[in-house]
């Protein structure tokens, strides 16, 4: 079976002019306010012992810091639907980083990422000191070790962000949601939340699915470079109605976010056979969540 394409049209369209200039200035900005996230994190670390404290002030730290990277890179976004409740299991669909700095901006969370972002420059270091979650690659025992982590922190108070399609899109599809990472919410008795994003370009000659999306063989530097030098993108996140856990095992909680997030997308459910290899057990992507 052949997979649509995000760029069949793309590929002989005119890309849109990405300013350097604009770009060395957003990252610098990006770069200061990174900076000064990581004194202020440094020093409520010294005076706050207690984890579940440590937890809390990490989330909303995290959240205030995506605020202030999408007000250096202009990036405008909207809501519409209930805001989750604190503590509950977030399930949106996903086309890549910058899903992390819209959604982080309106609702404190953590994300959970394979742990390869650990090892990007400086961004893996915001990644470990915001407390977010790194999963190994392929490592039965580190799942159920992150399983039991996400339902800690939701029964903690903590809201928790898991891309349950385990990997991003080019934003014209959605790929079947895996349920082990839905487990949590079922140990832990939190309410699900699904959550549409969908980015816009008002410049025609942006293409959301090369130019905002990092998907395929894109390479983050870049990728986040020629990001930097765009404008008038903004993005639309749409709360749907929490799905309680109770009455639901994994699967069929998976069944129904999933669901749920493809009725506002308007996007198609692909089958398995459209994931790509490194949810087979072969090459894996850098931003991929964790399947199961």
């Amino acid at each position: 079976m052949s997979m649509p394409t995000a760029t069949a049209e793309s590929a002989q369209r005119k890309r849109a002019y990405s300013s350097p200039v604009l770009a060395a200035l957003r990252v610098a900005g990006l770069m200061a306010a990174s900076l000064f996230l990581l004194v202020c994190w440094a020093v409520l670390r010294k005076i706050t012992r207690d984890i579940k404290t440590q937890n809390r002030k990490a989330a909303h730290w995290t959240s205030r810091w995506t605020r202030w990277c999408l007000a250096i890179t202009g990036f405008r976004v909207t809501t519409s639907g209930p805001q989750p409740a604190e503590g509950s299991l977030v399930a949106p669909n996903h086309i890549g980083y910058a899903d992390v700095l819209a959604l982080g901006s309106v609702v404190p969370c953590f994300f959970v990422a394979k742990v390869d972002v650990e090892s990007w420059p400086f961004v893996g270091l915001l990644f470990r000191i915001s407390k977010n979650i790194g999963v190994p690659r392929r490592r039965a025992r580190a799942l159920v070790e992150v399983t039991n982590e996400v339902a800690e922190r939701l029964r903690g108070g903590n809201s928790v962000c898991v891309f349950l399609e385990g990997t991003s899109t080019g934003g014209d599809r959605l790929l079947p949601f895996y349920p082990p990472l839905a487990q949590p919410a079922i140990d832990a008795q939190a309410q699900t939340v699904p959550v549409a994003i969908r980015w816009h370009a008002d410049a025609p000659d942006i293409d959301v699915a090369e130019d905002v999306a990092y998907w395929k063989d894109h390479v983050f530097g870049p990728h986040a470079w020629r990001l930097m030098g765009l404008r008038r993108i903004s993005v639309h996140i749409q709360f749907g109605d929490p799905i309680p856990a109770e009455g639901h095992n994994r699967k069929t909680l998976a069944a129904a976010a999933e669901s749920a997030v493809a009725a506002m997308t308007g996007l198609p459910v692909l089958g398995p056979e459209a994931r790509p290899e490194s949810l087979t057990g072969k090459a894996d992507r850098d931003t991929e969540s964790v399947p199961g």
